[in-house]
């Protein structure tokens, strides 16, 4: 989930069909552009909101890193999405336990960093 709006369409769809909708929050620590997802500062902003909606249950966060940049600045952005998840934890008092992150480039540094759920496709489809 990368918006408010799409958490609360989420709730509202769950909602009517009956169902709890398990989601991850989508966090754009490189700050792409092209890419979606909360700024560090906003994840913070929007995550009461988040949690107080009916019918979703947050178990995570995610991230893609940028494509083309060094290991080194891959492995910051990674870890920094670990400290974002466990200081949204400790703020907010919830249990956020997948950390979905890293690509067929990048899953040996995503998994050194605590991912929980891996993005895999090119080395399975070769």
């Amino acid at each position: 989930v990368d918006s408010v709006k799409l958490a609360h369409g989420i709730s509202q769809h769950a909602s009517e069909i009956g169902k709890t909708q398990k989601i991850l929050v989508q966090i754009n620590n490189a700050n792409e552009e092209q890419k979606f997802g909360f700024s560090k500062a906003e994840i913070f902003e929007v995550m009461p909101e988040i949690l107080k909606l009916p019918s979703i249950e947050v178990v995570g966060v995610m991230n893609m890193a940028p494509l083309g940049i060094a290991d080194e600045e891959i492995e910051k952005l990674f870890e920094e999405i670990k400290e974002i998840r466990d200081a949204l934890e400790e703020k907010y008092q919830c249990k956020l336990p997948e950390i979905s992150m890293g690509m067929s480039q990048d899953y040996y540094i995503a998994v050194k960093h605590g991912a929980t759920m891996l993005r895999i496709g090119r080395k399975l489809f070769r």
